[in-house]
């Protein structure tokens, strides 16, 4: 079972590093191959995603991260009744996905250039970041370079009913004016709001389930 999950981790790590080619092959461009309710990964969202979800609800036994992922429409961290009642929503009432504010290119390049500044002695163009969003200036991101490496190990932090599910060295930082805040700083300072996590916990999904479409 640790072999299985070990393995899982870096597959997944690998997925998220790839998925900066959808959220942002350059800064401002987002693709989402995701669809936001498609459980049975069809292309569409319609009744046979509800007996999916049912289906998977009454079988969490059977657990595949990546089915979990699709399942949890809330971001909760859980798959249960309250996904159902939002996947009716999205069916029946047209209930859009969370919007992806872009982030510009000269944005990105400032974020880099603040990250070498404090944390890293690399080049500039060493750094890979993907943007989830910009938030009344503030600007959520992964950033990673040769001095910080993702590894193998999970952890979820939840905040304000929203989970995040991490690697080590790829949690989602708040980059603005120049300063780093964690995720869970940046929400309790004010930075961003409620809404904003979710769209970002979105944006997350976005890149981790892009390579499964």
């Amino acid at each position: 079972m640790k072999i299985i999950k070990k393995g899982l981790a870096v597959l997944l790590c690998m997925i998220i590093m790839l998925g900066a080619a959808s959220i942002a092959a350059n800064a401002g461009t987002i693709s989402m191959p995701y669809i936001w309710g498609d459980i049975n990964v069809n292309r569409k969202v319609d009744l046979s995603d509800i007996v999916a979800l049912r289906e998977h609800i009454m079988n969490l036994d059977y657990y595949y991260e990546t089915a979990h992922m699709r399942c949890d429409l809330n971001f909760d961290g859980y798959v249960n009744l309250a996904d159902i009642v939002i996947l009716r929503r999205i069916i029946f009432t047209e209930h859009a996905a969370p919007r992806i504010p872009l982030v510009d290119d000269g944005t990105i390049t400032q974020i880099k250039q603040d990250w070498v500044a404090k944390y890293t002695e690399v080049n500039i163009d060493e750094i890979w970041i993907e943007p989830y969003g910009s938030y009344n200036d503030a600007v959520a991101v992964v950033l990673s370079d040769s001095y910080h490496m993702s590894t193998d190990n999970i952890w979820q932090d939840k905040i304000d009913g929203v989970a995040f599910t991490y690697f080590s060295g790829d949690e989602i930082k708040v980059w603005k004016n120049g300063d780093f805040y964690t995720l869970r700083t940046a929400y309790e300072s004010g930075l961003i709001t409620k809404g904003d996590l979710l769209t970002i916990a979105y944006a997350r999904r976005v890149s981790q389930l892009t390579y499964y479409s």
